[in-house]
């Protein structure tokens, strides 16, 4: 059976740094009897202590009879490697060895072709969105974040739009958990429940003669191409949702909580119905720190663990695989605009 255990490292940060710490791991040969070939160290996670102290926590998976013996193995891997650590290691120790099961990355990255889908998916766009290192940095991390300034000018045609139909809303109270629609020519909901998340949305599709024939038509085309892109290099079916948000601010907002857009998904079931990958470009001119309203995105342990935020600035784009990286909209202080699209 596949086994996994937990290595951990306590450093001095004067001294050394966690990268270079798990790289060493990595050198670590499967010297002992108990201990099959095969050994592949699949991330760590960080963790400060005190006095420059920190520690690592690294993940190897390797083959054993059962979690008793594999902790027998892992020590005495931990012991036969012990000079590679040489003497920057303060303490290393085995914290424990569970039975391995494959983490959501390890199911949503099957989504990838072994190699391009269809090459003149992307060659026949005018310009191409995303480049060779965003596909890469999706495939590896699980997410991507770009700018797209050039839009900037259909952007603005955007906000303009939403804050003008937004200013004629009744005054919703969107810490109610009832939903309910705004008043005028677009139809914005609460799709709730206000403990969860505290948006506005409307859905953007072609059914809408208002949608298409004003500046948000501009989306459609966007994530239509996108979209194209997307599908030279992931398993996606042809299906799309798409909708554009508002978190309001002046106190109103109290974001959304940290989650997933949808169960791990590797494409083997055509059937599925799970959101495959999650594409955000947001839409607020001006955006300063002091705004807040960030996303939060949490990052595999393989890149240390830990979380980046995303400043929601005017053209900013941010790709994901929907089924394994977690996320969170941070509390605004103004209004915030942002256009999501599911592609399944």
């Amino acid at each position: 059976m596949r086994l996994v255990a937990y290595v951990r490292l306590v450093y001095h940060t004067s001294e050394t740094d966690c990268i270079t710490v798990y790289a060493k791991c990595n050198r670590f040969l499967p010297s002992c009897e108990k201990l099959q070939d095969e050994l592949e160290w699949i991330g760590y996670s960080t963790e400060p202590l005190f006095f420059g102290l920190e520690s690592i926590t690294a993940k190897c998976v390797f083959e054993g009879n059962g979690t008793e013996e594999g902790v027998q193995s892992a020590e005495q891997l931990l012991q036969n490697n012990r000079h590679l650590l040489e003497d920057q290691i303060q303490e290393a120790r085995i914290e424990g060895v569970d039975v391995y099961t494959s983490d959501a990355f390890s199911v949503c990255k099957k989504l990838f072709y072994a190699q391009e889908n269809d090459p003149l998916a992307r060659i026949s766009l005018k310009e191409k969105i995303i480049s060779e290192e965003n596909f890469h940095a999706i495939q590896d991390q699980g997410y991507v974040t770009m700018e797209c300034l050039k839009y900037n000018d259909r952007i603005q045609e955007i906000i303009k739009e939403a804050t003008s139909s937004l200013a004629g809303r009744d005054d919703h109270d969107v810490t109610s958990s009832i939903k309910g629609t705004c008043p005028g020519d677009y139809k914005w909901f609460f799709p709730g429940p206000a403990t969860y998340r505290s948006d506005l949305i409307l859905w953007i599709n072609r059914d809408s003669e208002r949608i298409i024939s004003g500046p948000f038509s501009f989306l459609l085309d966007f994530f239509d191409a996108l979209g194209h892109e997307l599908s030279s290099r992931i398993k996606l079916r042809g299906e799309r949702e798409l909708q554009f948000s508002c978190f309001k601010g002046g106190g109103q907002s109290s974001g959304y909580l940290k989650h997933t857009d949808a169960l791990p998904d590797d494409g083997s079931d055509e059937t599925s119905v799970q959101r495959r990958v999650t594409a955000i470009l947001y839409c607020n001119a001006d955006w300063k720190p002091a705004h807040e309203g960030e996303l939060k995105i949490w990052k595999r342990e393989f890149h240390g663990a830990g979380f980046e935020l995303v400043a929601p600035s005017q053209g900013k784009l941010v790709i994901f695989l929907s089924g394994c990286v977690h996320h969170q909209v941070m509390p605004t202080k103004e209004d915030r605009f942002a256009a999501t699209c599911w592609y399944r």
